[in-house]
């Protein structure tokens, strides 16, 4: 579960088929200028740092929070 904290803000990508995520993809914006991409895929949550220049198309959501398993 990702939460909105201090300094960190909370995305959804329009384009997150770019980089072969499916829906529900987080991103978490840091005050380091970096963008962490969190996804559930086969049970398992991986996280992936991006640099923010490699990020377009990006569209303010709802932060999605799924308990689901």
């Amino acid at each position: 579960m990702l939460t909105q904290s201090r300094g960190i803000h909370i995305h959804t990508m329009k384009a997150a088929d770019a980089y072969g995520y499916k829906s529900h993809t987080i991103i978490a914006k840091t005050s380091r200028n970096c963008v962490i991409i969190a996804t559930e895929i086969s049970d398992s949550t991986h996280l992936v740092l991006f640099k923010l220049g490699q990020l377009t198309s990006e569209v303010n959501a709802k932060m999605h929070t799924s308990n689901d398993k």
